[in-house]
């Protein structure tokens, strides 16, 4: 009785839907309607040779450059809103072929087209690596979760994933003001875009669209959307050249800087040395110099290379007066490894002053503790602290 109900109250939500006519502007989109098991929907297919000028940049086949063992598929969607009643009325997927990025775009003339563009999507780029810019977080979930709507199977879809959001602020989040994508573009891959539409807009103008049919709105949405996806094509092999040689593909030292950084956090000391030391060697502000020996020798005291270690601490001290991060190593070293107690007392005694100035409690109750070690290990009592 209960699924009798259910199946009532299925057909009569199918049926108090209002019919809206849907409108065919492929033509003025330069594409065209298919008709798929689904449903159907427009589709529009672009290529860009390779070698093709983008900005600064060429148009690179990274499968065939860098001899990728699977197949890429850079996706890019535009949505009816946020949140998971959002709808992905276009999606742009872009994939290398014969030495060309092959581009399709999805368009829904109505959002009942969803269930055949989600199912065209899922079933062609199955098993592909599916590259994003902030995808992970939101056109991916966004994607499957339709399809979850939909009863469309995307199990085998995304499995893997690249987003570039993520790779690109290893780089570029301390110098850029902003790491989204329209900001690398200017300022990285110097591609400037000229008249292009403010994508929070998109949403309504969308809606506007199902209303009216004009295709002026949508072409430049579409062309947006074509934009977003080349770019990602163009930003994802720079990327990988400076994963092959970073100190040479990077031309600001402060990135550099940033990527020897990023490659510590991620224990990839051998990466980091690399373009920590070019940064050493460069004519660069203090600050940054400092920060690139503090990487460094927090490296050498890894590989117990104490000899780099002290020499890079002392250097610190001379280049930065007032730090306390070389004077704290430099008393830990004398005391566990070098076992010279009065050197490690002096050490911690100049920290001291220092802490002390900048009445940092933390420090202070931790320098304390440590001149109070030193101290009994040296046979002094507690007032020469």
């Amino acid at each position: 009785m209960i699924t009798d109900l259910r199946s009532k109250l299925d057909r009569l939500a199918v049926s108090s839907r209002p019919v809206r006519k849907k409108h065919d502007i492929s033509s003025a989109l330069g594409g065209e309607v298919i008709s798929v098991a689904k449903g159907g929907f427009i589709i529009k297919r672009s290529s860009y040779k390779n070698g093709t000028s983008y900005g600064g940049e060429v148009l690179e086949d990274i499968e065939t450059l860098f001899g990728l063992p699977e197949k890429l598929v850079f996706v890019d969607t535009e949505t009816t809103g946020l949140g998971s009643v959002a709808c992905p009325f276009l999606i742009g997927a872009a994939y290398y072929e014969n030495g060309s990025l092959m581009l399709e775009q999805l368009f829904m003339r109505d959002v009942d087209d969803e269930e055949a563009v989600l199912d065209y999507v899922v079933n062609r780029f199955s098993g592909m690596t599916v590259v994003t810019f902030n995808g992970k977080s939101f056109d991916i979930p966004l994607i499957k979760g339709r399809c979850t709507i939909n009863s469309v199977n995307a199990d085998n879809f995304a499995e893997k994933q690249i987003d570039l959001l993520h790779l690109s602020r290893r780089i570029w989040k301390k110098r850029l003001e902003s790491c989204r994508l329209g900001a690398i573009e200017e300022e990285i891959l110097k591609f400037a875009r000229k008249n292009d539409i403010d994508g929070s807009l998109i949403p309504e103008l969308y809606k506007k669209y199902l209303q009216t049919g004009s295709p002026e709105d949508i072409i430049q949405i579409v062309e947006h959307n074509e934009k977003d996806v080349v770019s990602m094509s163009v930003l994802l092999a720079k990327l990988m050249r400076i994963e092959k040689d970073p100190v040479n593909q990077l031309d600001n030292i402060k990135d550099v800087m940033h990527l020897g950084e990023s490659y510590f956090n991620r224990k990839q000391y051998d990466k980091a040395e690399e373009c920590l030391e070019a940064v050493i060697h460069t004519h660069t502000d203090t600050l940054t110099l400092y920060g690139a020996m503090k990487y460094l020798s927090l490296i050498c005291k890894h590989n117990k290379d104490w000899d780099k270690a002290t020499y890079y601490w002392f250097k610190m001290d001379r280049v930065n007066i007032g730090a306390v991060f070389p004077l704290i190593e430099l008393a830990k070293y004398y005391e566990h490894t070098a076992g010279d107690i009065e050197k490690a007392l002096s050490c911690a005694q100049k920290a001291k002053t220092i802490i002390y100035k900048s009445k940092n409690k933390e420090q202070m109750a931790d320098i304390d503790i440590r001149l109070r070690r030193l101290n009994k290990k040296a046979g002094k009592d507690e007032k020469s602290i």
